[in-house]
């Protein structure tokens, strides 16, 4: 089994954070993903990135409005600014 550092957790919901702090003993940003830069990504050095976005843009069960769907924007935010970033 490898062992695994976390650089960091954001969550925007107080209840998902409560929880998080309460299992792994660390409070998550509540930072939106929407707000990272370019140089908060660098900064945290991650060789992965985890993600769990909301799948109604997608299937067949959401109105499957794709990017289009504002729940679809911090997912699509993450993986513009990890392009841009030097790692």
């Amino acid at each position: 089994l490898t062992e695994v550092e976390v650089a960091e957790a954001f969550d925007i919901s107080e209840l998902a954070n409560t929880v998080y702090a309460h299992n792994f003993k660390h409070s998550p940003s509540v930072k939106s993903i929407t707000g990272l830069t370019v140089k908060t990504i660098d900064s945290l050095a991650a060789d992965t990135w985890l993600m769990s976005p909301p799948c109604q843009p997608y299937t067949s069960q959401g109105k499957q409005n794709d990017d289009e769907d504002p729940r679809a924007q911090p997912l699509l935010h993450l993986c513009k600014v990890l392009k841009e970033a030097s790692q």
